[in-house]
């Protein structure tokens, strides 16, 4: 393989490896339990939980363009930002159960 290829391989590789590392990120839940209040009023009840379940969002690269401009070019820095939101579809209580929240 020449140095062409092996360039134009590695922005795919790191898109690649920038979405596996954001699943396996928001696929840990949290290690120990905490109160978790849904409806912010105390009138649904308090619930202890160990980990929060992500419905489906959006995320958004600050820089990202450049630091693979800049990985492939082999010069620059290769760091970005990245933000993602998603709504609160549920939480994994005590015992490791998730527990959907209705809307």
């Amino acid at each position: 393989m020449d140095l062409r290829s092996m360039r134009t391989m590695r922005a795919p590789l790191l898109a690649l490896a920038s979405a596996a590392a954001c699943v396996l990120m928001s696929a840990r839940p949290a290690q120990a339990a905490f109160q978790f209040e849904p409806l912010g009023t105390a009138a649904g009840g308090v619930f202890n939980a160990t980990g929060f379940a992500p419905g489906q969002g959006n995320a958004l690269s600050v820089g990202g363009n450049q630091a693979v401009k800049n990985f492939i070019a082999g010069s620059g820095p290769t760091t970005f930002t990245q933000l993602y939101q998603a709504v609160v579809t549920g939480y994994t209580d005590n015992t490791g159960t998730h527990v959907a929240i209705g809307r």
